[in-house]
């Protein structure tokens, strides 16, 4: 559940910019948020297949209040945030699986 908030924070900036900026000047592209978990890692892909990013935007030098804040929500989350512009723009959000308490274990 602590992961929730930030992790709906970083959603909410993501999808709205992606459509925003992603496909100006067309109506047509993907945008996709696929989300996968094994037993150990979760993994939420947020990507799209439109213009990318402005050159020069990276993890280190993140450009705008957007990117800024979802670079700041990962960090208390244990999370990895993987950027890719071959096709369009892509997030790639690792983090650990939190374990469950031993109280739900007992159940």
């Amino acid at each position: 559940m602590s992961a929730a908030m930030p992790l709906w924070l970083i959603i909410n900036e993501l999808i709205p910019s992606g459509m925003r900026y992603a496909f100006t000047g067309t109506n047509k592209g993907t945008l996709s948020i696929p989300a996968t978990d094994d037993k150990q890692i979760l993994m939420l892909v947020i990507s799209d297949t439109g213009t990318g990013l402005p050159a020069g935007i990276t993890l280190e030098n993140p450009a705008t209040p957007g990117f800024h804040l979802v670079s700041i929500l990962i960090e208390p989350l244990n999370d990895t945030m993987a950027l890719d512009f071959t096709e369009g723009t892509k997030f790639t959000f690792t983090f650990p699986r939190i374990a469950a308490s031993s109280a739900e274990n007992e159940k």
